[in-house]
């Protein structure tokens, strides 16, 4: 299981073997009775010497493998000491361990960070897993009758005793015909996705889960009406100053993924400002759309880069290389992917990695928790005139249209709602066979039934976020590059709930507080920036042009995916694309492409 992760950790590999012996829990050696066993390959980034080894022990009773950074770890360390607590390593696992000695189970609460750790009590015989608040870092849980395994990563299972990959049918049926990635639910059949923000005990002399429980309750965040636009953007200033600061402790260097939009753009002029004199410059990372493509970041990236003097990393994607990277890409992320643009986050980890830059800060996470997407701006707008209050949409809709307003409101009214209006209703669909003929889980008319106060923690925990962090986590870790997340600390998250919806935008304006909180930081041209790509692949392009071979020819081949979608019909799907240009067509074929390439590489079993 260790050697199928090792990609997670280059640095150190660790083994312990546990039995019962005089009633607790003993190490044992390899060959012996043992009844659990601890794996642990590690990335060294706080306290790099072999104190930091794991599993770790603490006070001869708590073993731990942990993957993850606990940000304050220095705040509670000194707490722990004032308690009696003395420390071996400089490593945030030892504090975590401490912590758990001094407060039990509820340890967890003091911490703000990202993680997924296990650990195993010897005297009480009990196991405890327990997962950061928006599962940043991943846990999959998987059990027969006679045993029990965690891991990281899902491939991690595929040598155990009794483990056969099998298709999940409602995750395939949903991504397929929706597009939708049901959070909390594992492609492989029998895989459970441990919640995040949870604690679950497992009683090991009676191999019995105690009740789950949640440590972090964000949807009892209260709305504050006191605040106005420039309170706001204030106090999210400075707790995002207080966040970005935490993030960047580090015994390695870090670098910042920038993409040219407003997220990563204020994360890197911070990590700028807070460099020593004789610091070296920000690595910075970037992919960027080639040729004369008018979508392309380009211009936002090479500003930002000059005003902050970094060292800038780029990277142009083409159809070939993804083609050479599609293999090894599919086998990291462990379960399918929507689209082609994962890829892109793929080749930024592969930059990060050849800069021998460590750790990466990224800006994911914004536009969920300040409501950034377009969807999100009109959905708040049509919740005001399902109200009988039309005063918002008239009111934003005329100052969008002033010179200081985005003017990309009144396009998006029309054009994100013909989409929406599509996709409530199903979307493009593929033929299904045998048992895949089921009911489609329509996640946008989920979304549209989430109260105004509810519709970011949506986001944030069931719809867009999770899947995202899914796709950089193995990104990331495919090359021992570790992501950090500033703008999803639970203190700024929770700031941000109790934001009242409508301060989030002003005339045109998404993630108004953002923007404020970015004001004499960076340009204006960045600061007020009407569009925003993101790393988007050429996706659209490679469909029609250099793909198309390759796709006509898999169309007419005999292929794993025929099992779940009828061929003929897929095949109609692409040739309409192919007429149409239609982009959400062309997006969805390539989607089943990709699945199927998944399909084919984990051998999955889709036959009941």
């Amino acid at each position: 299981m260790a050697r199928l992760i090792a990609h997670r950790g280059p640095d150190d590999e660790g083994f312990v073997y546990l039995g019962e012996r005089n009633g607790r829990l003993q190490s044992m050696p390899e060959n012996g009775p043992w009844a659990i066993g601890l794996a642990h390959r590690r990335l060294s980034i706080l306290d790099l010497s072999p104190a930091g080894h794991q599993p770790m022990q603490y006070r001869d009773r708590y073993w731990t493998v942990y993957n993850g950074e606990a940000y304050n770890y220095l705040e509670v360390r000194a707490e722990l000491e004032k308690l009696g607590h003395r420390f071996q390593s400089g490593s945030d696992t030892e504090v975590l361990l401490a912590a758990c000695a001094q407060w039990g189970p509820d340890f967890i609460q003091r911490f703000r960070g990202m993680w997924a750790l296990a650990i195993v009590d010897t005297v009480e015989q009990s196991l405890l897993f327990t997962r950061d608040r928006t599962g940043i870092k991943p846990l999959f849980i998987w059990e027969t009758g006679d045993y029990l395994a965690a891991a990281s990563e899902i491939k991690a299972f595929m040598e155990l005793p009794g483990f056969l990959p099998r298709l999940n049918a409602d995750m395939a049926v949903s991504m397929i015909q929706m597009g939708n990635h049901p959070s909390g639910t594992s492609f492989f059949e029998g895989v459970r996705v441990f919640p995040p923000g949870r604690i679950r005990t497992l009683n090991l002399r009676k191999m019995a889960w105690e009740q789950e429980k949640s440590y972090w309750f964000p949807e009892k965040v209260a709305v504050n009406r006191g605040f106005d636009h420039q309170s706001a953007g204030e106090a999210f200033k400075a707790k995002l100053a207080e966040s970005i600061s935490l993030h960047l402790r580090s015994d390695v260097p870090v670098g910042a993924a920038l993409s040219g939009g407003l997220d990563s753009s204020t994360l890197a002029a911070w990590m700028v400002n807070q460099r020593k004199p004789n610091d070296p410059p920000v690595h910075t990372f970037s992919t960027m759309l080639g040729g004369d493509d008018i979508r392309s970041d380009r211009p936002y990236i090479e500003t930002m880069n000059r005003v902050l003097k970094a060292s800038p990393h780029f990277d142009e994607p083409s159809w070939e290389q993804a083609e050479q990277d599609l293999e090894r890409f599919i086998w990291s992320q462990d379960e399918p992917v929507p689209n082609a643009s994962m890829l892109m986050g793929y080749s930024i980890a592969r930059l990060v990695a050849r800069a021998q830059v460590v750790v990466v800060i990224n800006g994911q996470g914004a536009d969920e928790l300040l409501a950034g997407y377009w969807p999100m701006y009109l959905y708040y707008l049509q919740n005001e005139a399902r109200q009988a209050n039309l005063r918002p949409l008239v009111t934003h809709a005329l100052a969008a249209a002033k010179k200081s307003g985005n003017r990309l409101l009144l396009s998006e009214l029309f054009i994100r709602g013909k989409i929406f209006f599509r996709r409530s209703r199903g979307g493009i669909r593929f033929e299904p066979r045998g048992h895949y003929q089921r009911e489609v889980v329509y996640r946008t008319r989920e979304m549209l039934r989430q109260t105004q106060d509810h519709f970011r923690l949506f986001a944030l925990r069931e719809s867009s976020l999770p899947n995202l962090l899914r796709y950089e986590d193995r990104n990331s870790m495919a090359f021992s590059v570790e992501g950090r997340y500033p703008y999803l600390d639970h203190e700024l998250i929770e700031l941000c709930l109790s934001f009242p919806m409508e301060l989030l935008f002003k005339d045109g304006w998404t993630k108004y507080p953002l923007r404020l909180a970015a004001e004499g930081m960076l340009p204006k041209e960045i600061t007020w920036r009407k569009t925003k790509y993101g790393w988007e692949s050429p996706q659209h392009r490679w469909f029609h042009q250099e793909a198309r071979p390759m796709l006509e020819a898999w169309l007419n081949s005999i292929r794993p995916a025929w099992d779940i979608v009828e061929r003929e019909s897929a095949r109609k799907v692409a040739e309409n694309a192919w007429k149409t240009r239609d982009l959400a067509t062309a997006e969805s074929v390539f989607q089943l492409y990709l699945f199927d390439r998944w399909l084919e590489r984990f051998n999955v079993r889709t036959a009941q």
